[in-house]
């Protein structure tokens, strides 16, 4: 019997081992610096959007490096001008490459920024709008695809195409 709970006793603080290294190794590090207040505020501040008719058209492609981010920004009675407005970009994998950007406005409502991705992935992009008395905040996840620009591993300049023929005759499942 003792063995019994012995055994079931290091099954339990293996499994728990496992899991706060499972945790620790995971945690993306995408939480609010705000948390209390953005929680607190969170009804607020999607009543007042929906009452102004505030509507953001975002681009929905991304790639490694640079990048041109506009955003158009609307309320019900037209172009939104005069905000400030930040993108916060942050990886996935860490808060290593997390990287923020301030967009200036182009035209009315429209608002823009050269945005530098330095790794292709998963991403999870924020957009900060801040025009008294309207504060809106768009959250989504996007993936940044490879960069079209030549690297170390690929000798044709850029162009898209194999980089190492395969030799199908040799596999079997590959043949056509």
């Amino acid at each position: 019997m003792k063995r019994l709970i012995g055994g079931l006793f290091a099954a339990f603080a293996l499994l728990i081992g496992a899991t706060i290294y499972i945790a620790y190794r995971s945690w993306d590090g995408l939480v609010d610096r705000r948390y209390s207040e953005a929680g607190a505020n969170e009804f607020a501040e999607r009543e007042a959007e929906a009452r102004a008719g505030f509507t953001a058209t975002l681009p929905d492609r991304y790639r490694a490096g640079e990048n041109r981010f506009r955003a158009v920004l609307s309320i019900s009675s037209g172009p939104l001008r005069g905000a400030r407005v930040t993108l916060d970009a942050m990886r996935i994998e860490g808060p290593r490459n997390d990287r923020s950007f301030s967009l200036q406005e182009e035209a009315p409502g429209a608002y823009a920024a050269d945005v530098f991705l330095p790794l292709p992935g998963q991403w999870t992009f924020s957009l900060s709008v801040d025009a008294d008395p309207l504060h809106a905040r768009r959250r989504w996840t996007a993936v940044a695809q490879p960069s079209d620009a030549a690297g170390a591993f690929r000798g044709d300049g850029g162009r898209r195409g194999p980089l190492l023929p395969l030799p199908t005759d040799s596999l079997p499942w590959m043949r056509v």
